[in-house]
Order: C-alpha cells, then structure tokens, then sequence
C-alpha cells in the first residue's frame, strides 16, 4: 500500500523538533490552532486569512506575555479522502504565501490589527493599558536601524489529529531522511485523541513508528500512571519536545487533576511540553478559569506551562484569551 502524498518537507518536521524541544526546556511557548483552517474548497481562502490573522494577532500578544518565541501551528483539514487532501494542500499553500515577505505576517502589520481591536471592540478595551505597553516596545524596536527580515516573515507549522485508519497507511519518507528515521509529511506535527491512545492500540503504534513531534489529548479522566504509560512509549528516547500533553480538564477538575499528572510525569524524567486545551464547550468564563487553573497548577510547582490551544473561529474570544494570558504573565 502507497503513503500519503507528502505535505510538507523533512526538514520543516526537524526544526519544529527544534522548537518544541525548545519549548519542553522553558525557552519557547506554543501556540496551536484548534479549528479546522478549511474544510470545503469553497471555504479555504475565508478560513485560512481569517485564522492567520488571528493566529498571527495572538501569537504577538503571547510573545509579550511570556518573552520568549511562539511557536506556531495551525490546525489541518482531516484527511479522510483525496479530497480533503486536496483542500489540505490548497491550504497550507495559502499559509506558506501568507507569512512570507509578501503577505501579512509583518509584526508591524500585525501590531496594527491589535491596536484596531483594542480601539474599537468592547472587548478589546479592557486590555489599552497593555496594548500600550506593547506599542511602547514596538515603537523602541521601530527605534534600532537593523535588518527587519525576521520582522516580515514567519513560520506556520501544520498539524492534524491522527485518524482512524493512518496506521494502515506507511508514512511517507523522504530521502534526506531514509534510514532509521521515519516522517510522516501529511503534517509537521500529529496527535492522539483521548479515544485512540490505547496501550495495545494501533494508533500509539503508529505515532511511536515516526520521528515527528506527537501530541497526546488528557482529560480528567486520565490517571498519573496512564499518562506516563503513554508518554515512555511515545518518548523512549528521553527526547525534549519530542511529546506534547493537550491538557482539557475543564475549570472545575484542572486544580484536582492536573497536579498529580504534571508531578508524576516530571518524575519520569521526560521532558514533555505542557500546553492547555481548554474545553471549548464551556462558558467563555469557564474557558478563562481553566487557563488561569493550568497556569497556577504549574506555578505552584515549578514546572512550564509551554503552550496553549484556541479556537480561532471566534477571533474575538482568542485574541481577549491571549491578551487575558500576557496580562496575567506580566502584570
């Protein structure tokens, strides 16, 4: 049986290794998509410029707030049909123009969009006084006569969930990397749901056969001892980043639950990158007390909180989230 077409190139999968490691040490935070960018061709150039803007917009913001990089990933259309894959294609490609020197992805731009919300939503001017200290950085870098390249282009890396039959599939391999290792280039990044982590399952199986960066959704239900089952099979190597835990424990178990699972799987000595997903479900409140939860559980042990998950189809609600995060990061 034939793989998947390659999406993205070896390399790609490698720096945000590169990254994600980064993140797992405290030196970087991560900031992932949780809607689909399209899933019609119909809807693809909507979709993908409305959630670069707003993933850009936000990504500014949490710069602020945590003072190191933001890793950036947006979310793919599932692949359960050729397609869809196509629709994937159309989209990445969309992504790709969008953040190069051409497109949209300059920080002065972006900072512009910021301002735009802050000035003229309800929501927005809750958060003046940091937009302003924010434009008051911006305006000092503004200042420094230097190459602005890195100011006028980013990176946007692609993830999609793992789906139910991807393990039938081999994963293709380019071959810069032939040889022990193994990419799956449908994306630069891939995840397990709650539902599809099994011990024996075939899923873990088949994220545990590729060198990407995987992620693995845990919720209340998760036990201290299953979440580090699953992380020594997917990490055996002891690698930084190489996990990402996508922690949705709703605002009224995160305080409980999470603690017991962030203590045991430090002790295993992986270095996993801890990155919350709040339960969209909830009341925008309820969103914003499990955010404040997950990053009080890691404050209160000493571990990093390294990245967050939203929703971008609301522009608003992300970009008041992101701004709710950079002021509670730097007062």
């Amino acid at each position: 049986m034939t793989g998947r077409p390659p999406l993205v190139l070896a390399a790609e999968v490698r720096r945000l290794s590169e990254q994600m490691a980064a993140a797992a040490r405290g030196e970087a935070f991560v900031l992932q998509t949780g809607d689909r960018v399209a899933e019609s061709a119909g809807d693809v150039e909507t979709s993908v410029v409305a959630g670069v803007r707003t993933l850009l917009q936000a990504a500014l913001v949490l710069t602020y707030g945590t003072q190191v990089p933001v890793v950036k990933i947006c979310r793919l259309p599932a692949r359960h049909d050729e397609a869809l894959d196509a629709h994937s294609v159309t989209a990445l490609n969309m992504v790709r123009a969008l953040t190069r020197a051409a497109g949209v992805a300059d920080v002065r731009q972006v900072h512009r969009w910021n301002q735009e919300f802050v000035r003229t939503t309800e929501v927005g001017a809750r958060y003046a006084a940091l937009a302003r200290r924010i434009d008051r950085v911006m305006r000092f870098m503004a200042a420094w006569p230097v190459d602005d390249t890195p100011l006028r282009t980013t990176r946007i890396f692609a993830g999609h969930e793992v789906l139910p039959r991807d393990h039938e599939r081999p994963p293709p391999c380019s071959e810069e990397a032939a040889g022990p290792v193994s990419w799956d280039l449908s994306a630069h990044f891939l995840w397990l749901g709650e539902r599809s982590r099994e011990r024996e399952g075939p899923h873990i199986a088949f994220v545990e056969s590729v060198a990407n960066p995987v992620g693995l959704e845990i919720g209340p239900g998760t036990l201290p001892e299953e979440a580090v089952e699953c992380v020594r099979r997917m990490d055996p190597h002891f690698s930084p980043g190489r996990v990402t835990l996508m922690t949705a424990m709703g605002s009224d178990r995160v305080r409980d639950v999470l603690p017991p699972i962030v203590e045991k799987v430090t002790a295993s000595g992986h270095q996993v990158v801890w990155q919350c997903d709040p339960v969209r479900e909830n009341s925008l409140s309820q969103v914003f007390d499990e955010v404040h939860g997950f990053f009080e559980v890691h404050r209160n042990l000493g571990t990093y909180p390294g990245g967050i998950r939203l929703d971008c189809a609301d522009g608003n609600a992300a970009m008041e989230l992101a701004f709710l995060i950079a002021e509670s990061l730097r007062g």
